[in-house]
């Protein structure tokens, strides 16, 4: 069977049209928790969780300078270049590691876009809200600078979170920073 030059490029254009939805597919895995809020999914991409504020961000993107983990926050991809000192990362890891997951992103945002650090919302498996559970928990704080589909939830939930002393929000003895039980 002879194969011409169109049918070939042909074939090579479908193969890049499949492998291209693939990679922006909104359907992906964890295969690596890097923050507080940031994943790593199996195609390579890095997704940071709208309106979460972590405890600890390595990533670079620290809400202490007045950015957040928000589609207008920052363009810049970075990867983490040290080791993350939170103590929720194993308990998060242990909630979203090689879990099944949905990305939806957030109204303001315009599609997926050739990069791969994206921002969304990340719905698991089970249908947990990812982001909403690691504020539940209290193993972060909701985003109080920036406008996004959930932050009248996330506030609620944070403050349900503080009330409960869930995570960051359990009370310590000055003298020791212990947590009081």
């Amino acid at each position: 069977m002879k194969i011409n030059g169109l049918s070939l490029l042909l074939l090579l254009l479908a193969a890049v049209l499949v492998g291209t939805y693939g990679y922006f597919s909104d359907h992906d895995k964890v295969v690596a928790v890097l923050d507080d809020n940031t994943i790593e999914l199996s195609k390579g991409r890095i997704v940071h969780l709208v309106g979460v504020d972590p405890v600890a961000d390595p990533v670079g993107i620290t809400p202490a300078t007045g950015a957040s983990h928000t589609p207008e926050a920052t363009d810049e991809a970075a990867e983490p270049e040290m080791e993350i000192d939170s103590p929720y990362l194993d308990a998060i890891t242990g909630k979203a590691m090689d879990q099944k997951v949905k990305l939806h992103f957030p109204s303001n945002y315009n599609g997926d876009m050739p990069t791969p650090d994206l921002f969304a919302y990340v719905e698991l498996a089970d249908g947990t809200d990812l982001g909403g559970w690691i504020i539940e928990q209290g193993f972060a704080r909701a985003d109080g600078q920036h406008q996004y589909d959930q932050a009248a939830s996330y506030k609620s939930t944070e403050s349900a979170a503080m009330e409960a002393h869930m995570g960051m929000w359990r009370p310590v003895k000055p003298d020791t920073m212990d947590v009081m039980e």
